[in-house]
């Protein structure tokens, strides 16, 4: 499970830190990658460092590829809940990235 977390609302690094150790936890084998966008467009700023989600805007989330969600406002226990609902209903992650969760808090 590939999991990105964004905190678009600012530099808070240390509830980066604890949600992403957090998720960790129950996703031992996860791969969680941690971003404070710092810009004044979030959005640009991600797929600048991740080029994968050139088609997914905030606004037309149609046009995400199949298998793989965004969530906007997660706590470390919905990332959780959140990861286990994409296996679920996708089967094993085979994507370079399977969920993203924007706005996250500890």
């Amino acid at each position: 499970m590939n999991i990105l977390l964004v905190n678009s609302e600012g530099p808070d690094a240390v509830g980066l830190r604890v949600m992403r150790d957090a998720v960790q936890q129950y996703w031992k084998d996860a791969k969680i990658t941690t971003i404070v966008p710092r810009d004044a467009d979030p959005w640009g700023s991600i797929t600048m460092r991740h080029p994968n989600l050139y088609a997914i805007q905030q606004d037309d989330l149609e046009k995400r590829e199949p298998g793989f969600f965004i969530v906007d406002g997660c706590s470390a226990s919905d990332v959780v809940d959140l990861a286990f609902l994409r296996q679920d209903w996708f089967g094993p992650p085979n994507k370079s990235l399977d969920l993203v969760c924007m706005g996250v808090t500890a």
